[in-house]
């Protein structure tokens, strides 16, 4: 079932996933006999009727697995060349993105307005403003402490 909510977090799963393998460093040399045990679980869940699902818990597992940076890498874009998610390609976004980048204030105001919007139950508005946001490759995690954001 669709909801906003849920479309929340995959944008918010995704953008995790592409700061993890940012931080990951191309040091070493690639461990075959580590990767190709993560490339059997990878082509596991996809021989399991396609299981889309499993295969990106494979990528979270390879990133979580005890090897190298240059082993957990090569096995990332070597499922992302199956999953098509670009990953690699957003995580080098995230390395070249200035930190202080122009349009941060106007990013600011936009957050700022969404939560507005959401106080006063104003949903539709919230969510158009959300979708704004995303067009301009802004993640927003909702957080107790109020709405943070970043860039995809």
């Amino acid at each position: 079932m669709f909801s906003y909510e849920a479309l929340d977090n995959a944008a918010l799963a995704y953008s995790k996933l592409v700061s993890r393998i940012a931080a990951l460093r191309q040091d070493g040399e690639v461990d075959m006999a580590a990767y190709e045990k993560m490339k059997k679980a990878f082509t596991d869940a996809l021989d399991n009727d396609l299981n889309t699902s499993l295969a990106v818990t494979a990528v979270f597992d390879a990133l979580r697995a005890d090897t190298n940076d240059a082993t957990k890498l090569y096995a990332v874009a070597d499922f992302d060349s199956v999953l098509s998610l670009g990953l690699i390609e957003a995580a080098k976004r995230v390395l070249e993105a200035p930190a202080d980048s122009e349009g941060d204030s106007e990013i600011e105001l936009l957050v700022s307005r969404r939560a507005e919007a959401k106080k006063a139950k104003d949903y539709a508005l919230a969510d158009e403003i959300r979708n704004q946001l995303a067009e301009m490759g802004i993640v927003l995690e909702d957080t107790p402490s109020g709405t943070k954001w970043k860039r995809a």
